[in-house]
């Protein structure tokens, strides 16, 4: 059994495998929203020092509810620097590791902690260990995807341990971004599935089944925003359980399928809430609706009456152009976009 073989025979994290077995190796946490990624990048992250290695975290400027720190239900229990890019992100770690190898230490000041620039690193130490949460946030695009493959080719170039954490699928239970492309170069994947918080039975009873999605769910007054709380309104109430314990009962509705696919800023104040569900649990309206008029649009079809609901129809139409499923034409009619096979392995709009 060769080590990588070894490595995805145990459990991560496991105080049988020792952060050094896994210089050179990726390691990536995937699971649906809520479902313990980042609290198990976390635990790698601080098993670091007692191997005598530094560790470093980033996190993606796009989410705009965490800043300088991995957050966990609005605790910042570590420390992290964020970045727009993977680009940046290299060029981070290449610096830091740099200025390790520069720092003056003796054998009073081997592993006493110092601040480099707002993270805590220990004296003598070297830097082998980095942490990316949301890894979604950094796989956009094909450009970002092909990347993220040339960083973890370097990352294994220089003995790195990198622990990736982050959503394979967004609401709609569709690859999120170009994540997907870089999964077969990711060594080790391993999943923590969390509990369905999804209750049954007009809210009288919790799921508790193995949850596989990740479900969104939009306030009413949010659904009024969007001008859809009258296609909404036929659609049972989402019942469920938030992670502190909190019963939510008639406040919340499933998200549409034709919603935008990052909604960040709404979740701040509670207009939408994301939850983990299993299979029977999860619900994305007006999915059939979407391939209705897009299906009509491949076969070049325009009159769109089949579906008789106005906003309804011009929310589906706004997300197929914003999603670039279609694109407007020369003469203004909308038509499929060409999907082009990219060198990471997935397929794109457009050539980038």
């Amino acid at each position: 059994m060769d080590d990588v073989d070894f490595l995805k025979s145990v459990r991560i994290p496991d105080q049988s495998v020792r952060i050094p077995d896994l210089f050179g190796l990726s390691i990536g946490f995937f699971d649906p929203m809520n479902g313990g990624k980042t609290e198990a990048l976390i635990a790698e992250l601080r098993r670091a020092p007692y191997f005598k290695t530094n560790a470093v975290a980033y996190n993606s400027s796009l989410n705009t509810r965490e800043r300088d720190a991995l957050v966990i239900d609005g605790e910042r229990p570590f420390p992290a620097k964020t970045v727009s890019s993977i680009d940046e992100v290299k060029e981070d770690l290449e610096r830091r590791i740099r200025d390790h190898k520069s720092f003056h230490f003796n054998r009073q000041s081997l592993g006493k902690i110092f601040e480099q620039e707002g993270i805590p690193q220990h004296r003598g130490y070297p830097l082998r260990v980095v942490g990316i949460d949301e890894a979604n946030l950094f796989t956009l695009t094909p450009d970002d995807a092909q990347k993220m493959l040339d960083f973890l080719s370097w990352s294994r170039e220089q003995g790195l341990a990198v622990y990736l954490a982050g959503l394979k699928y967004d609401f709609r239970h569709l690859p999120f971004g170009q994540i997907h492309a870089v999964l077969p170069y990711v060594d080790i994947q391993l999943s923590k599935k969390p509990v369905c918080m999804a209750l049954r039975d007009n809210g009288e009873t919790a799921c508790i089944n193995t949850a596989n999605h990740t479900q969104r769910v939009w306030s009413g007054e949010f659904a009024e925003e969007q001008g859809l709380s009258q296609y909404l309104a036929s659609e049972p109430a989402f019942d469920f359980v938030d992670k502190d314990g909190t019963h939510f009962f008639d406040q919340y509705l499933p998200a549409p399928f034709c919603d935008q696919t990052m909604r960040i800023e709404e979740s701040k104040d509670g207009r939408i809430k994301y939850l983990p569900v299993c299979n029977d649990c999860a619900r994305v309206p007006y999915k059939n609706e979407t391939f209705e008029i897009y299906n009509a649009l491949v076969k070049g079809d325009h009159s769109f009456g089949f579906l008789g609901q106005t906003k309804l129809t011009t929310a589906i139409l706004e997300f197929l152009v914003e999603e670039k499923w279609v694109e407007q034409n020369a003469d203004g009619r909308l038509v499929p976009v060409p999907y082009y096979r990219h060198q990471a392995g997935g397929y794109a709009s457009k050539q980038e």
